[in-house]
């Protein structure tokens, strides 16, 4: 438990940080802004208490904000997230002995994770890039900025799954 507890709080130190000082400054085109903070929301171990996995999601979304000045659009966005997966998990057929304390690509395997990452990857930039935009005649752009960003985020975090996963 506390090697767990460890593993989380050194996830959630280093996305931020990498976040904050280095990706909030990188947009490409204006359409690509990765958003890999969201990997932690998305790595936080099966069973944790759904309440938890909210006030972790928040707090995650608003150490963003606080960096970033967008009064509460990834508090927002991470919230969101932190439920869909939620329900997402709580409907999956496969269980925790199979897949392993904690969301990977090595223990779940290359599809399901895949699915996994872009569908809540999606939804949190949806939810922000709206949020962002609110305005329906901005709508075409906000809905291009987010498919874009988000294809780049789960490519990112695709890399990482493979290039610093633990071996069997």
């Amino acid at each position: 438990m506390l090697k767990d507890l460890r593993t989380i709080l050194f996830r959630f130190i280093i996305l931020l940080v990498f976040q904050v000082v280095v990706l909030n400054h990188l947009h490409i085109g204006g359409y690509f802004n990765p958003y890999v903070y969201v990997w932690f929301i998305l790595f936080l171990p099966y069973r944790i208490h759904p309440s938890l996995l909210l006030l972790l999601s928040f707090l995650t979304g608003i150490v963003v904000d606080l960096f970033s000045g967008t009064l509460g659009m990834h508090a927002f966005a991470c919230v969101v997230t932190g439920y869909v997966r939620y329900l997402m998990l709580k409907s999956a057929t496969a269980t925790e002995h199979d897949r392993g304390r904690f969301p990977s690509m090595r223990k779940a395997g290359f599809k399901w994770f895949f699915h996994y990452t872009a569908s809540l990857v999606i939804v949190h930039h949806l939810c922000l890039f709206m949020a962002e935009s609110a305005d329906f005649g901005d709508l075409p752009s906000a809905l291009l900025r987010a498919m874009c960003s988000a294809v780049l985020t789960v490519a990112f975090i695709l890399a990482c799954e493979i290039l610093f996963s633990e071996s069997a």
